[in-house]
């Protein structure tokens, strides 16, 4: 396992929560608990994605759930799908 990060991701424009709203597919907000995402962004976001969004906060992580936290990510992604699957 390697980190990768493509350099160019920045050169694209940002994708506006109004865009999310109308994917095609469920969206989900996952934050760590101590991540940059605060209390009110979430919120904010959340409610932008129309309110109906389910969010998951993990203990313990900063901004890099899946470096800090990562069975802690791998569950709550599991619960997710299983919920999703069962709708």
């Amino acid at each position: 396992w390697t980190w990768k990060f493509d350099p160019e991701i920045f050169l694209r424009s940002r994708m506006e929560p109004e865009e999310l709203a109308q994917a095609a597919c469920k969206v989900a907000l996952i934050r760590g608990e101590r991540g940059m995402a605060t209390l009110d962004i979430t919120a904010d976001v959340a409610e932008r994605l129309g309110g109906d969004v389910p969010v998951t906060v993990i203990r313990d992580a900063g901004h890099h759930i899946m470096l800090e936290q990562p069975i802690a990510l791998l569950a709550a992604l599991q619960t997710l799908l299983g919920q999703w699957r069962n709708v």
